[in-house]
C-alpha cells in the first residue's frame, strides 16, 4: 500500500514538470513541449542569448578603442624655411665668410631638428598602424565567433533581443571606416532572428582584408608625406653641408694667405732692422777689429812710424850739420883768403841758395809724410768711432804735438840761418 502511493506521486510530479516546462524555461525549452517529441528531441542549448549579448558588448568596446586609436594619428606641420646661402663667396672678407658659416650651421641644426621630429612622427605612425592592425584582428575574431553561434545552436536557442544590433554597432563600424556587407548582414540577422526572415550570416577573410586596407588608407598617406618631407630635409642638409665645406675651405685659404703675407712683412721688417743694426754696428766692429788686431802687427807699425819720425829728425839734423859745416868751411876760406871779389860773393850766395833749396825740399817731404800720417790717423778715427778710446786720443795728440814741435824746430833753424 505504501509502495503504490510512492509510484502515484512520481507520475504526478513528472506530469506537472512536462506541463509547466514552457513557463519554467521560457522560449528556449518551451519549444519542446510537444508531447509527441518530448522523449526524443529534448536537448540542452550550447549557447544562450545572454552570452551572445556579452560578445556583442565586447565587440562594441573594441570598436571604441579602435576609434580612439585613430585619433592618435599625428599631424604634420609644413616645413620651416631656412637660410639660403649665397652661391659666390669670392669677394667676401674673412669676417663675412665666418658669419656665413654661422648662419649655415644654424640652418643645418634647424633642419636636423626637423629631421628628428619627422623621424619620431614616422615611428609613431608605424607604431599606430601596428596597434590598429591588432585591434582589427580582435574585431574580426569576435565577428567570426558571433557568426558561428547559429551553427552550434538551433534558432529556438538564439531567439531573443540583441540591443546593440539595432544600430549602435553599425554606426561604430561606419565611423571607423570598417563597414563591410558581411558585417551588415550579421547584424541584421541577429536583430531580426525572432522573425526568422534572414539567412545565416557569413564572415570570412575578406572582412579582415578590408580592415587592413582601411588602416593602410589612414596610415600610408601620412607615411608618404613624412617620407617626402624627410627626403627634402636631408637634401637641404646635404646641400648646406656642401656649402659649409666650401666656405670653410675658402676661409682657411684666405687665412693662410693672410698669415703668409704677415709672415713676409715680419721677415722684411726683421731684415730691415738687422740691416740697420749692422750699419749702426759697423764702426764699432771696425774699431773692435782694430782693437782686436794682431799685437805683433801693431807693434811693427808703431816701430815703422817711430823709425820714419826718427829718420825725418836725423835728416833735419844732418842737413843742419851740413849747412853748419859749409858755413864753417867758407868762414875758414875767407880767413885764409880775405880779399874776395864779387864773383866769390855770388858763388857763395848761389851755394847758399842751393843748400837752402835742398833743405826746404827735405822739410817739405818730411812735412808731407807727417801730414799724411796725421790725415790717415784722423780718417781712421772718423770711420771707427765718433768717440775713440783713450789710447787712440793720446796717440793722436802725441802725433799732433810732435808735428807742432817739428814745425817749431824748423822755424827756429830757418831763423838761425843767415
Amino acid at each position: 500500500m505504501k509502495k503504490a502511493k510512492q509510484i502515484t506521486c512520481s507520475v504526478a510530479i513528472s506530469s506537472l514538470l512536462v506541463g509547466t516546462s514552457s513557463q519554467l524555461f521560457g522560449k528556449t525549452l518551451g519549444a519542446f513541449n510537444d508531447s509527441e517529441t518530448t522523449a526524443s528531441k529534448i536537448q540542452a542549448c550550447e549557447v544562450f542569448p545572454s552570452y551572445i549579448n556579452e560578445v556583442f558588448s565586447e565587440l562594441n568596446d573594441e570598436l571604441l578603442r579602435y576609434k580612439k586609436d585613430l585619433k592618435r594619428l599625428p599631424e604634420i606641420s609644413a616645413l620651416e624655411s631656412v637660410y639660403e646661402p649665397a652661391t659666390e663667396w669670392k669677394d667676401y672678407t674673412i669676417p663675412q665668410l665666418k658669419e656665413e658659416v654661422t648662419k649655415i650651421n644654424t640652418s643645418i641644426k634647424s633642419l636636423q631638428e626637423t629631421e628628428n621630429r619627422l623621424g619620431e612622427t614616422l615611428s609613431k605612425s608605424e607604431s599606430l598602424a601596428d596597434d590598429l592592425e591588432q585591434r582589427a584582428n580582435t574585431i574580426y575574431k569576435l565577428l567570426e565567433k558571433i557568426e558561428k553561434f547559429p551553427s552550434r545552436a538551433s534558432v529556438s536557442c538564439l531567439e531573443d533581443e540583441y540591443p546593440l544590433t539595432a544600430g549602435a554597432l553599425a554606426e561604430l563600424f561606419k565611423q571607423n571606416k570598417l563597414s563591410h556587407p558581411q558585417i551588415e548582414h550579421l547584424l541584421v540577422y541577429y536583430h531580426t532572428i525572432q522573425l526568422g526572415k534572414s539567412g545565416k550570416p557569413e564572415v570570412n577573410q575578406a572582412v579582415l582584408e578590408s580592415f587592413l586596407a582601411s588602416i593602410d588608407a589612414e596610415i600610408n598617406p601620412l607615411k608618404d608625406e613624412i617620407d617626402s618631407d624627410l627626403e627634402a630635409t636631408l637634401k637641404k642638409i646635404k646641400g648646406l653641408n656642401s656649402d659649409l665645406e666650401a666656405v670653410e675651405k675658402l676661409v682657411k685659404k684666405k687665412e693662410k694667405v693672410k698669415e703668409e703675407k704677415e709672415k713676409e712683412e715680419k721677415e722684411k721688417q726683421k731684415e730691415e732692422s738687422a740691416n740697420k743694426n749692422e750699419t749702426d754696428a759697423s764702426p764699432d766692429e771696425e774699431a773692435k777689429d782694430d782693437k782686436s788686431s794682431d799685437p805683433a802687427k801693431d807693434e811693427v807699425k808703431k816701430e815703422e812710424k817711430q823709425d820714419s819720425d826718427s829718420q825725418g829728425d836725423s835728416n833735419d839734423s844732418s842737413d843742419s850739420n851740413k849747412q853748419e859745416d859749409q858755413q864753417a868751411d867758407e868762414a875758414e876760406k875767407e880767413k885764409a883768403d880775405p880779399p874776395k871779389d864779387e864773383q866769390k860773393e855770388e858763388n857763395k850766395e848761389k851755394k847758399q841758395e842751393k843748400t837752402d833749396d835742398s833743405g826746404q825740399e827735405k822739410k817739405k817731404e818730411n812735412n808731407s809724410s807727417k801730414k799724411a800720417d796725421t790725415v790717415e790717423t784722423k780718417a781712421r778715427k772718423a770711420v771707427t768711432d765718433e768717440k775713440p778710446d783713450k789710447k787712440e786720443k793720446e796717440a793722436s795728440k802725441a802725433s799732433s804735438d810732435k808735428n807742432d814741435e817739428d814745425d817749431e824746430q824748423e822755424t827756429k833753424e830757418d831763423k838761425a840761418k843767415p
